[in-house]
C-alpha cells in the first residue's frame, strides 16, 4: 500500500485533495473486502506525517468516520492562499524534460484550483501558452474542442514530441 499512497505531511504545498483521492483510488483497485469508508478511515491516518500527524494526534478523539475525517483534514490543510494558487497558475510552464502528459495534468489541476468555472477555451489557451517553444509552434497550428482533445491530438499524432 505504501507504494500507492504517498505520505501526507501537511506542508503548504501538499495537495490534500489529491492525497485523499489516492486513498480512495487505492481501495477501489485493491478490492479488499469490507466497507470502503471504514477502510479509508482506518488506514488514512497511517499516512499522516510531520504537521499532519501532529494535527491528527490532537484531533483523533473527535473524528469518528471517513466523512468527518475528510472534512476535517480538508478544512485544516486545503490550500487557502489564493495568491499562491494564482502565482503557481501564472508561472506554470512546461519544463525542459517534462513529458506533455505530466504537464497537461498538472495544468488541468491548477486550472481547477484557480477557477473551478474556467472554460475549456481558457484551459486550452493556458495549456498552449505554457508549452516549450518548439511544441508551442506546433500546437498553435491546430484547433481543439476540449482540453483532452489538445492532449489527444498532440500525443497520438506525435506533434508534441517528448524530446526537444
Amino acid at each position: 500500500m505504501k507504494d500507492f499512497v504517498k505520505p501526507f505531511n501537511g506542508n503548504p504545498n501538499d495537495d490534500v485533495i489529491k492525497w485523499l483521492k489516492s486513498i480512495v483510488h487505492y481501495f477501489d483497485i485493491a478490492q479488499i473486502s469490507g466497507d470502503k469508508e471504514t477502510l479509508y478511515f482506518q488506514y488514512a491516518p497511517t499516512f499522516l506525517k510531520e504537521y499532519a500527524y501532529k494535527w491528527w494526534a490532537d484531533q483523533k478523539h473527535y473524528i469518528f468516520s471517513w466523512s468527518m475525517f475528510k472534512q476535517a483534514v480538508i478544512t485544516q490543510f486545503a490550500e487557502k492562499n489564493e495568491y499562491l494558487i494564482a502565482q503557481q497558475f501564472d508561472q506554470r510552464k512546461q519544463q525542459i524534460n517534462e513529458p506533455v502528459i505530466k504537464y497537461y495534468y498538472d495544468v488541468i489541476d491548477l486550472c481547477k484550483k484557480y477557477d473551478s468555472d474556467m472554460t475549456d477555451k481558457q484551459k486550452i489557451r493556458k495549456l498552449t501558452n505554457g508549452l516549450k517553444l518548439s511544441l508551442y509552434q506546433e500546437a498553435i497550428k491546430e484547433t481543439y474542442s476540449t482540453p483532452f482533445d489538445f492532449l489527444r491530438k498532440g500525443t497520438t499524432t506525435g506533434k508534441y514530441s517528448e524530446v526537444d
